[in-house]
């Protein structure tokens, strides 16, 4: 598999706000971690969702799970986080999940270099 182009990292058109933002697709398991320590690197991804450096692409089954899993570990709340999923974020086209891989490795890479670099 081809690796991505960093450069290519996924637009959000928020133009009708006059923004255009990184979009960043999160994995259940960073909020997890980020649940369970507030200076992990998980953390700091989930920051710069909410002071909007990023904007959280989601779709209606990783939301599901994202707010299923806090609710089932003791110690993890899903209303800290229910607010990042912003309807701005909502990804609503079909999903090749192979695409799908290819733009979430490209963003994580390249919201690894912004914020932990």
């Amino acid at each position: 598999m081809p690796k991505p182009k960093l450069d290519k990292v996924p637009q959000i058109d928020c133009s009708q706000h006059g923004v255009r933002m990184n979009g960043v697709v999160v994995d259940t398991n960073v909020f997890v971690a980020a649940g369970f320590n507030s200076k992990s690197a998980a953390a700091r991804i989930l920051a710069a969702v909410r002071e909007g450096r990023f904007q959280l692409v989601w779709n209606k089954p990783t939301r599901r799970e994202t707010e299923t899993i806090p609710r089932r570990i003791p110690g993890l709340d899903w209303a800290g986080v229910a607010d990042l999923f912003r309807p701005e974020g909502e990804f609503t086209d079909p999903v090749d999940p192979d695409a799908f891989v290819m733009i979430a490795i490209g963003t994580i890479e390249n919201t690894a270099r912004h914020l932990l670099l």
